[in-house]
């Protein structure tokens, strides 16, 4: 989960919130440089403390106390949330050689260009006369590269 707090008095009141106030008088969290300096520990205590209730309860703890926040979702909970493909950030791709497929989708739209999948991944040697062609080979020499194992 993230949360913002970018006040100076959001961190109290960030702890009061999630219900532990000792954090306020720690040392090594006292000052925003003090919590940046011992950001690993303060991760692992928030960690501990946060994984003792669903990501939903602690969302709506945070919400009623107006502190902006989001959950942190892993590949497997994105692929689950059904909002990602409503919002089209996901889409399923029909793979001619793997059947249908869930794919992230472009992340910028342009209004005269739109993005879109625009099929498989080549397979393994399919474009080599069109390359060599554009590099000037003949039909011929690119006949003799084949014979030779080259291409």
């Amino acid at each position: 989960m993230a949360v913002v707090a970018l006040r100076h008095d959001d961190w109290p009141r960030f702890c009061q919130v999630i219900g532990r106030p000792d954090l306020v008088e720690d040392p090594r969290f006292a000052t925003l440089r003090d919590r940046v300096r011992n950001r690993k520990e303060l991760w692992r205590v928030l960690d501990e403390h946060f994984s003792q209730r669903p990501t939903a309860e602690w969302m709506a703890v945070l919400e009623e106390a107006d502190f902006l926040c989001a959950p942190a979702y892993d590949y497997t909970q994105v692929m689950e949330e059904p909002h990602f493909y409503e919002a089209g950030y996901l889409v399923e791709y029909p793979h001619p050689r793997l059947g249908p497929l869930t794919m992230v989708n472009f992340p910028i739209k342009f209004s005269e260009s739109p993005a879109a999948i625009q099929g498989p991944e080549p397979e393994m040697g399919e474009h080599t006369e069109e390359v060599l062609t554009s590099l000037g080979y003949s039909p011929q020499e690119i006949e003799a590269l084949r014979e030779e194992g080259v291409v």
